[in-house]
């Protein structure tokens, strides 16, 4: 075999392996993002719950004060709470 033989042989075989590299490192890379995206997902339906869970309690809150109101009128029933957070 010539060495220019030899020599594109072993620059293919470089080459494949480049490529080979490069698809595994973005399957990595693709997996990673979609186990982000999954957590991600999971963070939100948890946010999702927590908000509907403080809306209920505001709304029981709110209720108890109504209903604070209508037995003693006189009672200050001001509402103390923090502004909702953003």
């Amino acid at each position: 075999m010539s060495t220019v033989a030899v020599i594109i042989i072993i620059i293919v075989v470089l080459v494949a392996l480049a490529l080979l590299y490069s698809a595994m490192r973005r399957r990595q890379a693709e997996a990673h993002l979609e186990d982000r995206r999954q957590v991600a997902s999971a963070h939100r339906q948890e946010a999702d719950q927590r908000e509907r869970e403080a809306q209920e309690a505001q709304a029981a809150a709110d209720a108890h004060a109504e209903h604070a109101r209508d037995v003693d009128p006189d009672t200050d029933t001001t509402e103390r709470r923090e502004p909702p957070r953003q």
